[in-house]
């Protein structure tokens, strides 16, 4: 996995490390919230990919709000 935390394996499902359980379930908790919401938006129609600025400062306020 070199440096992911989470694989999706066919016929499988969800693998997700961390350094310990608990951060191993918050990481797949993530990975299956964002797999929801992309579910739900192709049910919506088409799909339009979020600009990287809003993803970067997203991402930011997340690490923002682990400390």
């Amino acid at each position: 996995m070199k440096d992911k935390k989470a694989v999706l394996l066919s016929n499988h499902g969800l693998l997700a490390c961390g350094k310990d359980p608990e951060e191993a379930l918050n990481i797949l908790l993530r990975v299956e919230r964002v797999a929801k919401i992309y579910i739900l938006s192709k049910l919506l129609g088409a799909s339009h990919s979020i600009p990287k600025e809003v993803f970067n400062k997203e991402r930011e306020m997340y690490k923002s709000m682990k400390q």
